[in-house]
């Protein structure tokens, strides 16, 4: 009976080993790398974007964010928030002034904090319709994207692909159900939208594509990166 369980293991084990690799992470990693992509998860809370537009305008003191968003009594909030803004390279801190004196520390957005800020105000520049469909929606601000995401808009960008196109090029047959929850929570948002060629209708000619505004969202991305790619 224990040989028996043990090859049965070793059946399994064989099996998951011989399973190929899906390509979810490499086509999310050709549009954004991983370490880049945990940068812009690290800004998903309205604290995050409040700490990016007080630093919008220039550098900062800490009792100066405190005072302007109103946070008195929440120093460990705030501290927890720049700290993580800090270690993912959003913000950075200097002193001006006095050295390692406290009044004298300042916070400003790094560089690729200042593009993130420009490339979600391009992403906007659309319709006001649409703008505030999707601000009340909160697909920029609070949806975090994750891989499979990141790897439907590469896959869709720049060439529109048909439903077993994506799962092909991914090499995820075995997940449709997934991809196709994805398809639907990125048409929701209106990143990506359907149209038939010839037959209507027929699977077959369903194709997906960007829309403007997912165009915008890849480019500017990819734009708000181009720094740290250089470093």
């Amino acid at each position: 009976m224990a040989d028996t369980k043990l090859k049965t293991r070793k059946d399994n084990a064989v099996e998951v080993a011989d399973k190929p690799k899906d390509n979810v992470e490499e086509m999310a990693n050709r549009l954004i790398p991983e370490d880049l992509r945990s940068m812009l998860d690290s800004v998903k809370t309205t604290l995050d974007w409040a700490i990016l537009s007080e630093l919008k305008s220039g550098p900062k003191t800490y009792p100066e964010i405190v005072k302007d968003l109103g946070l008195e009594g929440e120093g460990k909030k705030l501290k927890r928030h720049l700290e993580k803004l800090l270690k993912n390279g959003i913000i950075t801190h200097f002193y001006h002034g006095g050295f390692f004196k406290k009044k004298f520390g300042y916070y400003e957005l790094t560089s690729i904090g200042g593009n993130i800020i420009e490339s979600i105000d391009f992403i906007f520049r659309i319709p006001d319709n649409v703008k505030e469909k999707l601000i009340r929606e909160e697909l920029i601000k609070n949806k975090k994207a994750d891989e499979l995401d990141w790897a439907i808009l590469s896959e869709l960008h720049p060439t529109d692909k048909r439903f077993k196109d994506i799962i092909k090029d991914l090499k995820i047959e075995d997940r449709k159900q997934e991809v196709e929850e994805h398809l639907e929570k990125l048409l929701k948002y209106g990143v990506i939208e359907p149209y038939y060629i010839e037959e209507i209708s027929n699977p077959d000619y369903l194709y997906y594509k960007l829309t403007k505004i997912g165009r915008n969202i890849i480019e500017s991305s990819i734009s708000a990166f181009k720094p740290y790619e250089r470093l």
